[in-house]
């Protein structure tokens, strides 16, 4: 849920290319968590999944960024699965450009250089959950090259929708997850293991596609052997 302010336009020429562009306070979904609501006396408005689709519809710059927006992930963890995509986390390798002067080795392994694609993709702690994760879903293994590689896997996966969007949840969450290993590990000196970030994964996904999504519910036994299993 993204909180922004009145973005409406007071008035645009007609010949403007914006105009098609719908009103954010006239933005309505078929659930009550898809419409925009403005508190009284203010003009801040909620912007929920349908929002997200429409401001993403109305972008003519082109972004080279495979993320979906769906109902099962938090908009906190697709929000950083699309900024790491970016390359624009927060990085040793992005702050050291911005010019904090930090050491830039990967916290993980001190083999590679503490950037997105190595901690998320390249890392052998970030590769080993990456393992688990893919045969929990019975997912034979391959190697990606970058974030947006792993994403862009996810997104064009399988002939079954419903499949489809619980692997991409699935793919959103590790990155999530290996993001937390990680700063865990830089500021709170917490370190923890490559499986039991896995079953950190298998839990809240369980959760998320069992109390977010539309899918029926899941049994607990069948989605420890493999997601997809009651599908």
């Amino acid at each position: 849920m993204i909180v922004m302010s009145d973005l409406r336009r007071s008035r645009r020429p007609e010949d403007s290319p914006e105009a098609d562009v719908p009103s954010f306070g006239a933005i309505r979904g078929t659930r009550t968590h898809d419409h925009v609501r403005s508190r009284s006396g203010t003009n801040f408005y909620i912007i929920s999944l349908t929002g997200l689709r429409i401001i993403d519809s109305k972008i003519t710059c082109a972004v080279d960024n495979p993320i979906i927006w769906t109902n099962e992930v938090p908009r906190k963890v697709t929000g950083f699965a699309w900024r790491a995509c970016m390359d624009r986390i927060f990085s040793a390798v992005a702050l050291s450009l911005r010019g904090v002067s930090i050491p830039t080795s990967c916290n993980f392994c001190s083999n590679g250089l503490d950037s997105t694609d190595h901690i998320l993709i390249g890392c052998s702690f970030a590769t080993e959950v990456l393992q688990w994760t893919l045969k929990w879903c019975n997912i034979p293994w391959q190697t990606f090259d970058s974030v947006k590689d792993l994403v862009g896997f996810a997104a064009n996966w399988g002939r079954c929708p419903k499949k489809r969007r619980i692997l991409i949840a699935i793919v959103y969450d590790y990155l999530w997850f290996v993001w937390k290993a990680r700063s865990d590990m830089v500021f709170n000196k917490r370190h923890t293991t490559p499986t039991n970030t896995a079953d950190h994964i298998i839990i809240e996904v369980y959760n998320w596609v069992n109390f977010r999504g539309n899918f029926g519910r899941f049994i607990w036994s069948d989605s420890l052997c493999c997601p997809f299993k009651t599908m």
